[in-house]
C-alpha cells in the first residue's frame, strides 16, 4: 500500500470510528494488524522529524 492509499484508508477508518461513537471496529484492528510495520515506520519518521526541527 502506498502512502496515498494508506492516507485514504486512514481517513475512512477515522470516519467509521467517529460514526461508531469512537469504538474500535474489526476493520480498524485488521488494518493495524496488516500494516503495523509500515505504521511504525511512518510514526518513527514523523517523530524523528518533529524532534529534529
Amino acid at each position: 500500500m502506498d502512502a496515498r492509499e494508506m492516507h485514504e484508508k486512514v481517513q475512512k477508518l477515522k470516519e467509521q470510528i467517529i460514526f461508531n461513537n469512537f469504538e474500535k471496529t474489526e476493520s480498524v484492528d485488521k488494518f493495524f494488524s496488516e500494516n503495523y510495520l509500515q505504521i511504525l515506520d511512518i510514526l518513527d519518521d514523523a517523530l524523528y522529524a518533529y524532534l529534529h526541527k
